[in-house]
């Protein structure tokens, strides 16, 4: 008998992963461990950006683990820079050049913007 077709993530093919892991597909995606390459790259966004802020505020920033790919206007460009530059999905960042949370904003120092 041949298996059903479109393929039906429900059944039973009895090929299933032997080592007993569940595909990314199954996992939702909150529970899923975040890639190395992501990682770095926020964490150089993090260490970068005090000093982003001062020149490039409000602006979009690309990394790819601690290399800054480019600085720019649009968030999808870069997105796009990046993946034309032969990364995948899950080794870049694009992130807006602004603080992460409400108390990294010094009001002094960014109170003219």
């Amino acid at each position: 008998m041949s298996p059903p077709f479109p393929l039906d993530p429900a059944h039973s093919t009895g090929q299933e992963q032997e080592s007993g892991s569940v595909p990314d597909q199954e996992i939702p995606w909150y529970e899923r461990p975040i890639p190395p390459m992501i990682q770095r790259s926020q964490g150089a966004f993090r260490r970068d950006l005090p000093q982003l802020m001062k020149k490039y505020y409000g602006r979009w920033v690309a990394y790819n683990g601690d290399r800054q790919v480019a600085i720019g206007r649009s968030k999808s460009k870069l997105y796009q820079q990046c993946l034309d530059q032969g990364l995948d999905d899950n080794e870049f960042v694009v992130r807006c050049i602004q603080p992460e949370y409400e108390d990294d904003l010094d009001e002094e120092e960014f109170g003219d913007i």
